[in-house]
């Protein structure tokens, strides 16, 4: 995401994070800013083609969140699925707020039930976790200024059902 496009994250060998930083710019659309993102079934290198993940089988997704740079109420953690349509992704809590409420130091446990909205969209479509494609978490642009980020994340697991 950003001015560069999406790029290749190599998780730390160390601890097999993936971590994102940056400065999201200052935008009072939503529509622009930065962060990560997991395709859960592409095909070949970075920018291959997406394919779908049928995680009905799961009852979520769960990670380590950690970071010295967290933007409150400026994460949002999306899941892009086949056929979602043009309102956006679904976003953990999105039924209640445009964000999604992450912190330092913190195991993230996502059930799909918690999936919703987009938040303020005039018809979002439910989630259909039977075409699951992308999981991302993005720092959103603000209309105040740049906004500066890092986070990592660690041990990303499907939750039994």
């Amino acid at each position: 995401m950003g001015d560069s496009g999406p790029q290749p994250l190599t998780p730390d060998a160390t601890t097999g994070a993936a971590c994102a930083s940056g400065v999201a710019p200052q935008d009072s659309t939503g529509a622009w800013g930065g962060g990560l993102a997991v395709d859960f079934n592409a095909s070949g290198a970075s920018g291959g083609t997406k394919g779908i993940w049928d995680a009905r089988a799961y009852g979520g997704v769960a990670f380590d969140f950690s970071g010295t740079m967290i933007p409150a109420h400026g994460l949002r953690v999306g899941f892009v699925f086949a056929g979602q349509g043009s309102a956006g992704p679904p976003t953990y809590q999105g039924t209640a707020q445009p964000y999604s409420t992450l912190a330092d130091g913190t195991h993230v446990v996502i059930h799909w039930d918690a999936v919703g909205g987009p938040n303020g969209a005039p018809a979002p479509v439910l989630f259909d976790p039977s075409k699951l494609q992308t999981m991302q978490i993005q720092v959103l642009g603000s209309a105040s200024g740049p906004t500066p980020y890092q986070f990592c994340v660690a041990n990303l697991t499907a939750l039994p059902d």
